[in-house]
């Protein structure tokens, strides 16, 4: 089973990996996946195997808390605003300003030697004193933090509070052997030496380490929450009561007392409590919350509404058919939270490093305190290096350069129509470089009509002539569920032709239908089940030609052995296919138009789409098959479609993208899901994720090379030139990289802002 659970006293990614290794090593344990921006851990494992407690005494083992998040567990039907988790900024930032009451004077005492009390050798001894004592409820407040970092560190598994705990613990502990001394020189007369031994104290620097280190936390925690803004957002969209009518008597109810085949009551400025079709009444309904669609969609009887959506204008009732977990909504949410809890591959490479990133940077402190000792320096200096170089590295930033930015990715994503399952799928996407679209449905409306009739001998009939094709057409296309039976139907129903009784019906895969009708057998398909069947079509030859030249396709029906005649079907072309293959191609991505229809067909639609590279007469058994041939070819592939069909090729694909109104078989093995039936919203999930990769790499090469840069720093690389890093900037240059990280990634919040009001502006005009 797959569970999930909060996590509590992680600070940076060597947490994650200690966590993830330990874990790992449980027995019947399959996936374990820590994510440091939502202190979570995803959790795949046998049940009958492992049970909740051992999994959370394990991770207690490890020194950190784990609690089960029963939010998605079945017994929770109802989909209601989760319990808030404790605000981490709101407590960061009481203890930052706590913090910071004691921390300002400590460090204008430490910095201004002419003070009233403290100033000269007489007021040596109250100086140090008010020091400490200023600095020991700084230790207090954020005892915490020290705790943790030195339990992790007596565990062997040293994380980024252990550098914090070390460099502030090591100052402190050195600022009270100074004050021993300074009693010592006291007690001998020696008051100058004592005065001199002040400037060797590093209270100020103990205190000022935790003080900017928690300001970091805090600022992190408050841009954390809005990378992590999409779900609550979602979830702000479903109302807490809704007004149901049972008997004719309206009766508001809460929200989780909704149940299927309920009939609820929306008016003007409500918003529509859970999914379902409309009873009574009309409405102009704002879906852009859902579908990043700007425009409100009218919506009559026996129209589909999903919960969630606010109702512009209009009196509707609904009768309920999701409703909770079971609600297109709580889909939603599912897909946004799991894709943000997941990892990208780029990210294993950031909690390698990080597994190892707090052992080195502790040794690299005491080689720097080692060798600034060798070379003649005095103890309180080679000191000060060392605990800049312990508190100026920064393992948060590369635990938090990934998740940050997939975070804000999903969420923007979202907000623009663009579902993504994974943050895998976001980084396979930016290195798409072949997009492959399935013909019906998804190049074209999907919606077929009879263009026109023929008979045996390709000859344009109609009325009379043409039902005695229609009527046997209609009878054995009324079992299939095939957008080119329907149109048949559609056809007949219109002319007020009336189907037979049929016997014996069959589907024959990828080829057409047949059936019997009295003592005759009747067919109706493309010109494989023809040939197969033995049935001579060569008088139709020509006007075969000419229908496929027009873009449309040519169904067969026979009876017995000999030709009925022929059906031109067409299909409109989407309004955004020609832009979207206009943008992919402009891209230098590669345009491909799969397809089971006959090479003339393929290449007429192709070409009015301005698609090059065509596929026909695929089957659609044979679709994955052609997906394969391109991947193997070195390609990079996206598969676009929306049928049932199309899940093979859909799995098969790098990246599987399935249109909102496609089929549920085809959006469960999709990996991208485009919520609006329009195109053009392929080429911004591209541009999205390519923007989240920048994102990531923009935020791994700032992690890194900070570190390069400032841990060199820290350790005196610059004293030959007069620059030497105090130990509070260091902190403060630690929280700041940390923060930096968290606020790049932001900036794909704007992608959405920027979609949307694009979308408004091209509306307008």
């Amino acid at each position: 089973m797959k569970q999930r659970f909060n996590i509590t006293g992680m600070g940076c990614a060597a947490c994650v990996s200690r966590i993830e290794t330990e874990v790992g090593k449980l027995p019947g344990v399959a996936e374990v996946s820590v994510n440091l921006l939502k202190n979570n851990m995803t959790l795949e494992y046998d049940e009958h195997v492992l049970t909740l407690g051992q999994i959370t005494d394990c991770v207690a083992s490890a020194g950190y808390g784990a609690t089960p998040d029963l939010t998605d567990r079945d017994e929770k039907k109802k989909l209601t605003k989760r319990s808030p988790l404790p605000d981490e900024s709101a407590m960061l930032k009481r203890r930052f300003f706590l913090s910071l009451i004691f921390t300002l004077p400590l460090f204008i005492i430490h910095m201004f030697d002419f003070l009233p009390f403290f100033s000269g050798s007489g007021g040596a001894g109250a100086k140090s004193l008010t020091m400490l004592l200023l600095c020991m409820p700084v230790l207090f407040l954020n005892r915490e933090m020290l705790k943790n970092g030195f339990v992790a560190l007596f565990k062997f598994h040293p994380n980024m509070f252990s550098l914090i705990a070390v460099g502030s613990g090591v100052s402190f502990l050195y600022g009270v052997y100074i004050m021993y001394r300074m009693m010592y020189y006291y007690t001998s007369n020696q008051s100058e030496a004592a005065f001199h031994l002040t400037h060797e104290i590093y209270f100020e620097s103990a205190a000022m380490i935790l003080t900017l280190i928690t300001l970091g936390k805090f600022l992190e925690a408050r841009a954390k929450r809005k990378t992590s803004s999409a779900v609550n957002a979602l979830l702000d969209l479903t109302p807490q009561t809704a007004t149901v009518e049972i008997g004719g008597v309206e009766s508001v109810i809460p929200i989780e007392e909704i149940s299927r085949d309920d009939i609820v009551i929306i008016r003007a400025g409500e918003t529509i409590p859970a999914d379902g079709i409309i009873k009574e009444g009309s409405g102009s309904i704002d879906e852009s919350m859902l579908t990043g669609e700007s425009l409100p969609v009218d919506k009559a009887v026996e129209s589909r509404v999903t919960g969630g959506t606010l109702l512009q204008s209009g009196f509707i009732k609904v009768t309920v058919t999701a409703a909770g977990n079971d609600s297109a909504l709580a889909h939603i949410i599912a897909l946004v939270d799991d894709a943000a809890s997941s990892k990208a591959p780029v990210q294993h490479l950031a909690d390698k490093i990080s597994g190892v990133f707090v052992p080195v940077i502790i040794g690299l402190a005491i080689v720097t305190l080692g060798v600034w000792l060798i070379l003649g320096e005095g103890f309180s200096f080679a000191l000060a290096r060392a605990v800049s170089v312990l508190v100026i590295s920064c393992p948060c930033a590369l635990g938090l350069a990934t998740p940050a930015a997939i975070s804000a990715g999903t969420g923007a994503g979202a907000k623009m129509g663009i579902l993504s399952k994974s943050a895998e799928a976001l980084e396979t996407m930016y290195r798409t470089d072949t997009v492959v679209f399935d013909k019906t449905g998804t190049i074209t409306e999907g919606k077929p009509r009879v263009a026109a009739v023929f008979n045996g001998v390709g000859r344009e009939i109609a009325g009379d002539e043409a039902s005695y094709i229609l009527t046997p057409a209609v009878s054995i296309e009324l079992q299939s569920g095939h957008p080119l039976a329907k149109a048949v139907i559609d056809k007949c129903t219109e002319d007020g032709i009336l189907p037979e009784k049929v016997r014996n019906y069959r589907y024959i895969d990828g080829r057409g239908v047949a059936g019997e009708i009295g003592d005759d057998m009747y067919m109706g398909g493309n010109r494989i089940l023809m040939r197969e069947a033995g049935i001579d079509v060569s008088d139709c030859h020509d006007r075969e030609n000419s229908i496929a030249e027009n873009g449309q396709i040519p169904i067969y029906f026979s009876k017995n052995k000999n030709l009925l005649g022929i059906l031109a079907m067409s299909d409109t072309i989407r309004p955004s296919t020609i832009e979207t293959v206009k943008i992919l191609q402009k891209s230098n991505i590669d345009v491909v138009m799969l397809t089971g229809d006959n090479e003339r067909t393929a290449k007429a639609i192709a070409k009015s789409a301005g698609i090059e590279s065509v596929v026909s007469g695929v089957l659609p058994d044979g679709k994955d098959g052609e997906i394969m041939k391109l991947r193997e070819a070195g390609k990079t592939v996206m598969m676009v479609g929306d049928g049932i069909n199309d899940a093979p090729a859909l799995t098969r694909a790098d990246i599987g993208v399935a249109v909102g109104n496609g089929t549920d078989v085809a959006i469960a093995a999709a990996d991208i899901i485009i919520m609006r039936n329009d195109l053009t919203d392929i080429p911004k999930a591209l541009g999205l994720s390519r923007k989240v990769m920048r994102i990531i790499k923009q935020n791994l090469f700032w992690a890194f090379i900070y570190n390069m840069i400032g841990i060199p720093i820290a350790a005196g690389i610059l004293y030959p030139l007069g620059i030497l890093l105090n130990p509070m900037f260091a902190a403060a240059a630690m929280s700041i990289s940390s923060v930096t990280v968290v606020l790049n990634a932001l900036r794909l919040q704007k992608t959405a802002a920027r979609g949307q009001r694009t979308e408004r502006h091209n509306n307008l005009n």
